[in-house]
């Protein structure tokens, strides 16, 4: 029912139910101001076609206000709500809190500062009370993300780039694990095993039932340790130390100022680095001994105190200790026991007692015999190498079978002997040796041709260097015709052993 430019007289006359007070049919005031329709029972604000109970319209932006004696009733007075450009707001312009409740209780309240309380009225410290959120059993936020996805906590300081998470906690639901970052970038990680990773994405596993804590820097880590404030030491982990330490190693664990590191098992210590570099295990202060306060020192005490040494590729097993008031160094297997001096071997017990002193005698001294084959011809006025081509034994394969050569692997001071048996008339006849292919030793005989020939000898001291010095034997005559030397090895031979490692 319309009433556009009737009375108000007019309107009541025609329209209202004298008895009840009741309109009926539609109604409209001010074309637009208010409408209602009757037929769907919708009121109208601003519209005559509106879609719910109440349908409020304007063509930039509608407001609804509610206002109290205690509020203004401007604008910017009471409580409102507003839309506008696709965006709705509820405005408390009074300054008080904005509360939101469900089944009779309040949920959540705004505070006229902007903080958000849920499940109280109080808010929280003042340097995180932002959001304050409260139960009286278990309480928490859930984040849920995709299986895919990662659910996450951004810590900003701007509105664009990396400043929007200058700070984070992100939880990746694909790996099952979570990540803490700082300066915009990953420091720390956790992965699906427990595997802490800091300055590393990808924390080592070290097998199922165990977990690892990786510290990865891009030059050195550390890991500090102390009380009070002040740090009493670290585990340092570098490619290299030798800015810091003088040398290059992997790892380091250092004591700051004049402290102790103390190893424990079972409640008790067991071994201490002190502050002045001793090793002690089983003791807690270093020994004066014979030599006096001498530091850094390895300390082992206890009733037998002993190291004991294993070789686990051979299973052997050797102990240096104290037992009954004497000192031992053994083996549990018959294996030798040896001792040197500028990394060379001076001496030798062996497994069955016996001792060895290399200065005097080499472990393995080079020796070795040898004879000719086969009838060798010498031409008469030529000094000759003896050719002793078989080998009757050879220690340490120092002799050559095919230049005739003795030489030795071990420095020293050597004994050599040669003989040649052969058939040489009144004339000179010599055999001797050669030092690298100079003259050492000559010796000379006046031939005979009696019994049928002379067996010539010769013997010499000659120092070797060993490696390259070398030892030939040769023989001599002027019978004025070839000779031909016999090849039985009791007549014609050439030997040597070492007298003397130098």
């Amino acid at each position: 029912m319309t009433y556009v430019g009737k009375s108000p007289a007019d309107i009541i006359a025609t329209a209202v139910d004298t008895t009840t007070g009741t309109f009926s049919g539609d109604l409209t005031v001010d074309t637009n101001t208010l409408y209602v329709d009757s037929a769907n029972n919708r009121v109208g604000i601003g519209t005559t076609v509106p879609s719910r109970k109440l349908s409020i319209y304007d063509a930039t932006t509608p407001y609804m206000a509610l206002y109290d004696g205690s509020s203004g009733t401007t604008v910017t007075d009471g409580f409102q709500v507003q839309f506008a450009s696709g965006n709705a707001y509820l405005w408390n312009y009074e300054n008080g809190f904005t509360a939101f409740g469900t089944n009779a209780n309040e949920r959540m309240r705004i505070d006229s500062s902007g903080r958000v309380m849920i499940g109280t009225t109080i808010e929280g410290d003042s340097s995180a009370d932002d959001l304050t959120v409260a139960g009286s059993a278990n309480t928490g936020i859930t984040i849920r993300a995709g299986a895919s996805n990662s659910s996450s906590i951004y810590m900003s300081d701007d509105t664009s780039g990396a400043g929007e998470y200058a700070g984070y906690i992100a939880y990746s639901h694909s790996s099952n694990s979570m990540s803490f970052g700082v300066s915009s970038g990953q420091k720390v990680i956790i992965d699906s095993s427990g595997n802490v990773g800091i300055g590393t994405s990808s924390p080592a596993s070290i097998g199922s039932g165990r977990v690892s804590l990786n510290v990865n820097g891009t030059t050195d880590s550390f890991v500090f340790v102390g009380a009070n404030s002040t740090n009493t030491g670290f585990l340092q982990g570098a490619s290299s130390f030798a800015a810091l330490v003088g040398s290059s190693v992997p790892l380091l664990l250092q004591s700051t100022g004049a402290n102790n590191i103390q190893f424990s098992t079972n409640g008790s210590e067991r071994m201490r680095i002190d502050s002045s570099g001793n090793l002690l295990v089983g003791a807690t202060s270093s020994n004066a001994g014979a030599f006096g306060a001498i530091s850094p020192q390895i300390l082992v005490a206890g009733t037998i105190p002993q190291v004991a040494l294993h070789e686990t590729d051979t299973d052997k097993d050797g102990y240096i200790g104290i037992s009954s008031s004497t000192m031992f160094i053994q083996t549990a297997d018959a294996i030798p026991i040896r001792f040197g001096t500028s990394d060379t071997e001076r001496m030798r017990i062996a497994s069955d007692g016996k001792v060895t002193l290399t200065q005097q005698v080499a472990a393995k001294a080079p020796s070795f015999r040898a004879y000719m084959g086969a009838g060798q011809t010498v031409t008469t006025n030529t000094v000759t190498v003896g050719a002793f081509n078989t080998e009757v034994w050879d220690s340490n394969s120092n002799y050559d079978t095919s230049t005739y050569r003795f030489t030795p692997t071990v420095a020293g001071y050597y004994h050599f002997t040669v003989q040649v048996f052969a058939s040489v008339s009144t004339n000179r006849a010599m055999v001797g040796f050669r030092k690298n292919g100079s003259s050492n030793t000559e010796t000379f005989h006046a031939g005979s041709a009696a019994g049928g020939g002379i067996c010539y000898q010769s013997d010499a001291l000659i120092d070797l260097n060993g490696s390259s010095d070398y030892v030939e034997a040769v023989f001599y005559h002027e019978q004025g015709s070839n000779v031909t030397c016999n090849n039985n090895i009791a007549l014609t031979n050439f030997a040597g052993h070492l007298l003397m490692a130098t």
